[in-house]
């Protein structure tokens, strides 16, 4: 636990009416160590913590009465944090905000040159080599190109596709071996992605239909997305609907 609050720039402590489980060989629960450690993390600056107290919460152990007591009063007990009492829907929206403002990058000095856009290119493992010929018509057209994660286990994929989603400029999905359900599955994904704490809307999305012929396939459409079929040229010229959607403004 004391790890992973060291790795974390942003930790949140509920604290409820019961002093909660404590650990083998330990004097305090889990809340407790929590707030203890993450008020030692507190001298980082980069480092941010909220305390939860609901407005009507009753202690039900002596214990937990002891700890309520404490944490009110001891300043070095809510040393760096933020101590809200409120209902918890009011709660979960100030978090949001404060997350979507801690994503937020950083100002570009005057005069600063513009990064590539990264397009994320969204595809299965069945069609890893139809797809990575992709990826040289992306980036000869200045764009950088960010991969699904095959490696991982399935979790840290996850994690990482939610990373693309929420990083990238643009996605394009190709549409190989794939089942439609595939497809419509990862253009749910998209549509998602202002959950993952993105900071602006994704500036274009396209499914590109690569080999094999499907009924599907002909007949696939999506309201939000670009379809393209290139047949047996990919080029260029096979993307450009989706490049125009780039172009600088």
């Amino acid at each position: 636990m004391r790890t992973d609050l060291e790795k974390c720039q942003f930790s949140i402590h509920l604290i409820g009416a019961r002093y909660g489980l404590i650990p083998e060989e330990a004097e305090h629960s889990v809340v407790h160590l929590q707030n203890l450690w993450a008020a030692e993390r507190s001298a980082d600056e980069r480092f941010a913590r909220v305390i939860w107290l609901p407005h009507d919460l009753a202690p039900k152990e002596p214990r937990q009465a002891a700890f309520l007591q404490q944490l009110n009063e001891n300043r070095e007990w809510q040393r760096g944090a933020e101590v809200r009492r409120e209902p918890f829907d009011q709660l979960k929206t100030a978090i949001l905000d404060r997350l979507t403002q801690r994503a937020k990058p950083p100002p570009k000095p005057a005069g600063a040159a513009e990064a590539p856009q990264l397009i994320y290119l969204i595809y299965d493992l069945a069609d890893l080599e139809a797809a990575f010929a992709v990826v040289p018509l992306l980036c000869n057209q200045g764009f950088d190109v960010l991969q699904p994660d095959f490696d991982s286990d399935e979790p840290q994929r996850q994690e990482a596709h939610r990373a693309n989603l929420r990083d990238c400029d643009a996605a394009l999905v190709y549409w190989g071996a794939s089942p439609v359900q595939w497809v419509q599955a990862h253009l749910s994904d998209l549509r998602k992605a202002p959950g993952y704490a993105r900071t602006k809307p994704l500036r274009a999305r396209a499914v590109l239909v690569g080999p094999p012929d499907k009924v599907a396939k002909k007949t696939f459409l999506a309201p939000d997305a670009v379809i393209l079929k290139p047949g047996g040229d990919l080029g260029p010229a096979a993307l450009a609907p989706f490049f125009s959607q780039l172009a600088p403004t």
